[in-house]
């Protein structure tokens, strides 16, 4: 049997839990008003919402083996290597699941979404957003913001 995306209804629960793009910037927002200058839960929801709400849609495997950095890094920009630059306030994919098809991409990040990048950086010190794993049973997490999620259940 094929797939037929348009024909798939959701189900009466996957209805409900469903939140649109306005209730999404209102949960985020509030999340905001619960930062403190201790580092907790509600900065890591605040992040994640962040970049769910200020990007164009992307996968969350696309940010597998991305680096976060803060100052422009001409050797990842030579070597191909996703990564999300502060300082310019682009996001630059190279490898992604439709890489061969529609090529390197670079988005262009709000000032809002880079202060909060910026901020969260400098509290947790994260290398890349999330590290490819290795292999499902044996996760390499260290150095991204996935290792600090884990830290912090909710």
């Amino acid at each position: 049997m094929k797939y037929d995306k348009e024909s798939q209804e959701a189900s009466e629960k996957e209805e409900e839990n469903k939140l649109s793009k306005a209730e999404l910037i209102k949960l985020r927002d509030e999340w905001k008003g619960k930062l403190t200058d201790k580092f907790t839960k509600f900065d890591l929801y605040y992040v994640l919402l962040s970049l769910y709400t200020y990007l164009p849609p992307l996968r969350s495997q696309e940010f597998y083996n991305t680096f976060l950095n803060i100052k422009k890094r001409q050797d990842l920009l030579d070597q191909k290597i996703n990564h999300l630059c502060l300082e310019t306030k682009t996001l630059h994919m190279y490898n992604y699941k439709t890489a061969k098809t529609y090529g390197p991409r670079k988005i262009d990040i709000p000032d809002e979404l880079i202060k909060i990048l910026y901020d969260f950086k400098q509290t947790v010190s994260i290398v890349y957003f999330l590290k490819q794993q290795k292999t499902k049973s044996s996760p390499d997490c260290r150095g991204s913001l996935f290792e600090v999620v884990q830290e912090f259940p909710c």
